[in-house]
């Protein structure tokens, strides 16, 4: 894993990038961490957007959940067909 600094990054923004799909890059802003560029591929992405909309809709039953007292199992898994099919 490679540092590097975002003044760095906004001058040679292409060749960074193409360091970055061999080694993960760390940027820096003076001196201190503050993001980490991957590799990242059409899949990845997938795979990204589904985990965090799983995780979104986990947070918001699990609010629902605790604001109406409890739900059940069945309410939830209604709830959330009930989403899906908005969404399509």
């Amino acid at each position: 894993m490679k540092m590097i600094n975002s003044r760095e990054l906004n001058i040679n923004t292409a060749q960074v990038l193409k360091q970055a799909r061999k080694d993960d890059l760390i940027i820096t802003v003076k001196g201190k961490p503050a993001a980490l560029l991957q590799a990242f591929t059409e899949d990845d992405l997938e795979d990204y957007v589904l985990a965090k909309l799983v995780r979104n809709r986990l947070k918001r039953r699990a609010a629902d959940f605790e604001s109406a007292g409890g739900v059940s199992v069945d309410e939830m898994i209604g709830a959330a067909e009930r989403e899906r099919g908005r969404q399509v």
